[in-house]
Formats: C-alpha cells, structure tokens, sequence
C-alpha cells in the first residue's frame, strides 16, 4: 500500500499577503468506527487507549450500540495490532482484568501467555473479535456466534498523532491536516518562501514504523520517511504537491546513502527490494531545496 498524504482545507479564504508555516499536533487515543451484525444489524463503536503494556499492545475501553437503539453497551478489550478482542463484563472486577492486565497471584507471565489470556477470557456477557485485514470478525454471547464486518476499523487507529501545517495571514490562521497511512507525525518544515506569485514549504518527515499486520511486531524497529513539497497561491489555497517515499519498512525501501551535490542539491540513494519476486530497484532521489522540487531517476545496478 502507498503513502497517502491528504490534505484537508478547513477554510478556503486567505487575503492576499505574505503567508507563514507552521507545525502543530494533536495526541487522539480513540475513534469512532462502524460496522454490521449478521449483515444486516448496524451498529457503532467508540473505543480508546488506556494502559500500555508493550510497543503496539495496549488495553482499550470504550462502548457499542445497535443503530436503532443508541443504548450504550460498555466495552474493554485489548489490541495488539494484529487483532483486537472487545468483551462486556457483568462485573466491575472481571473488566479490571482486562484493562489493568492482572495475573493470579505469584504467577510469572510473559507477554505472549499475557495475550492469549487476554483474547481467551470466558467469563463475558459478549465478545468481540476481529483480526486486521481480514474480512470479518465475529460476535458472541457463549450461546450463539455471529459475523461481524466492520466498515472502518483501522489497526492502529486508537492512538495516534496527528499534525497540523498551519497557514497564517495576517491575524487570521488556518490549518491543513497531515495525514498518512503509515506514520505518525514526524513532519519538519525544512524550507518555506514566496517565489513569484506562489508560496511553497519544503517538508521532511520520519517516524517510527509500526508492526502493522505482520507477525510479532515485523516493522518495529524500522522507519517511514520522505520529503514533501508544497505550493499554495495567494489565497492559501494548495495549488499543487509532490511527494517521495524514501524509507518504508513495510516495502523494504531505504536510503543507502546520500550526498550534497556542487550546485546545491542532494541526493539520496534509496534501495528497494520486492517481496514477491526479490527483484531490487535503486532509485537517485534529487532533492533541490532552492527551487522547491525534486527529480527521480533509476540506477542501473552498477551506478552509483
């Protein structure tokens, strides 16, 4: 899957003078998602973070209700990005089980028993289950079992960072949201500066990776980086941008090395190899920070 930058304009206004950049981030440790029982029974969550136990792994609570209805039906669960488990208890105590992750007494365990204690829990009113990117989970009340399909349900959605460039003019201030898939935060403004009729910012980021739907956390130790250019006219309006991956663990891209070049450019060396065939691409990526762009191009395998 490719990054995906989207940028939301929550205004379209900006009076015509000079425009400045700048950063801000928002911490979210829940969402709303959607889904539908036994097909044809929608419902709607909202779960958040609330105890870490490990990278990627942590408990949640939050509520469901049937569409219809808007009731609210208390949920605690754990996720550890490769599923998650939402359970509603009957009492105070086998809730706090969960959420506080307790063991029995004297006991010793690791994190793996941990989880699977954690997903095997007997003693609900109901439970949820759903593994990431399949298509469907499933509900049950330890009498009857149903498929769940939920509409928006995102692996690493229940606690996140998300940025804000912020575009000022004069006393009023917008901002435009920084969203992608893999990543979470990161961004540096680099460079900003008017240039003819235009406004163009200069952006770099990098970010941990997450263990997404791989195995025992598989991008843990990897990183998402790139750069990105933007151009917005004199209103603040985004006229156009341009953007280059150039670490992705999930792809097995990254930079091998990079150089400062006479005329002032960089270039960095990002090295990718297919996991399908092992096939492997090297591409120059040539950034140019007075101008605003980049150029790409493709080594052969002995060019360097």
């Amino acid at each position: 899957m490719k990054f995906a930058c989207i940028f939301l304009l929550l205004s379209s206004t900006l009076y015509a003078q000079d425009l400045k950049f700048s950063l801000d981030s928002i911490n979210r440790t829940g969402y709303t998602f959607t889904g539908t029982i036994s097909t044809d029974i929608p419902i709607t969550f909202y779960i958040e973070a609330v105890d870490f136990y490990d990278a990627g792994k942590y408990t949640v609570k939050g509520w469901y209700y049937y569409d219809k209805v808007k009731i609210s039906i208390p949920l605690v669960g754990f996720t550890d990005e490769q599923s998650l488990v939402l359970y509603n208890f009957k009492d105070q105590k086998s809730a706090d089980s969960v959420l506080k992750m307790l063991v029995p007494k004297g006991e010793d365990v690791d994190m793996w028993s941990m989880i699977e204690t954690l997903q095997n829990k007997t003693n609900f009113q109901e439970k949820f289950f759903y593994e990431f990117g399949s298509e469907k989970g499933f509900w049950t009340n330890n009498k009857r079992q149903l498929d769940v399909v939920f509409s928006n349900l995102k692996y690493a959605g229940f606690y996140s960072t998300e940025q804000f460039l912020n575009v000022t003019s004069g006393k009023e201030k917008f901002n435009y949201s920084l969203l992608n898939l893999f990543h979470e935060g990161g961004f540096k403004i680099e460079k900003s500066a008017k240039v003819g009729t235009k406004h163009k910012v200069y952006l770099s980021y990098e970010s941990p990776s997450k263990g997404g739907f791989y195995a025992n956390g598989y991008c843990g130790g990897g990183l998402n980086a790139g750069v990105v250019f933007l151009e917005f006219d004199e209103k603040g309006a985004l006229s156009n941008f341009k953007h280059f991956e150039t670490e992705n663990c999930y792809e097995n891209k990254y930079i091998t090395t990079d150089k400062k070049n006479a005329d002032g450019t960089i270039s960095y060396f990002v090295f990718q190899e297919s996991r399908e065939d092992d096939s492997t691409i090297e591409t120059e990526l040539i950034v140019d920070p007075k101008n605003f762009t980049f150029t790409t191009k493709i080594l052969p395998s002995s060019e360097k």
